[in-house]
């Protein structure tokens, strides 16, 4: 992405006496035009972590720059020139850059979840989903699991979107319900189900 400033700068140079006109001179400076390249898009498993703007190139304008990533959702802070991604969903990223004129420049990247050893969707195939309710009155995730012979024990668990586990338990096949205590701060959180040739998971909105 390329932007050209619009502000020009004038600088007095001095007069001229020429046949009694006075001549005033100027020079007249333009900033750089500024380019923006946000990076390279990034693919990140269920958990982990990406710098955003790691390889970004940013030339021209003048400095000191502002940045703004948006939007702000899985990034520890989108007000930084390079942020950490802890994504629980695949979001595209749009960086605007400000240099000290005003100038805005802006560019994108796209985060993309990879699912693909997490188990987000049942590979068990023949496995039950599990049954999952959130009560607002009781501030509890009520998680309902059917067992099959192959599934004797099973593991519960709810990360936050920096992949802080903030609840994990296990139980066998005489624990057919959980409950979850509601984290003490609202967001967004993944609700982890896993066993033996089994793994699925819940993306989850707390208030």
């Amino acid at each position: 992405m390329i932007c050209k400033h619009l502000t020009a700068f004038f600088f007095l140079l001095g007069f001229l006496q020429v046949n009694g006109q006075r001549i005033v001179t100027f020079e007249i400076q333009l900033p750089d035009t500024m380019y923006l390249d946000a990076g390279i898009n990034l693919t990140v498993s269920t958990g982990n972590s990406a710098v955003l703007g790691s390889d970004m190139v940013l030339a021209g304008g003048e400095m000191p720059y502002s940045f703004a990533w948006t939007p702000g959702i899985f990034l520890n802070d989108s007000m930084t020139e390079n942020p950490v991604c802890t994504p629980l969903a695949t979001v595209i990223y749009q960086l605007q850059v400000t240099d000290l004129h005003g100038c805005i420049i802006t560019d994108s990247v796209t985060v993309t979840l990879d699912t693909s050893g997490t188990g987000i969707s049942d590979f068990a195939g023949s496995s039950p989903m599990p049954a999952v309710l959130c009560d607002i009155q009781s501030r509890q995730i009520q998680v309902k699991c059917e067992f099959t012979k192959t599934m004797l024990q099973m593991n519960v668990s709810l990360v936050d979107i920096s992949g802080r586990i903030c609840f994990s338990s296990d139980f066998d096949a005489d624990e057919r319900d959980v409950s979850i205590p509601f984290p003490k701060t609202p967001g967004i959180y993944l609700l982890r189900i896993s066993g033996q040739n089994y793994q699925t998971a819940f993306k989850l909105d707390l208030p």
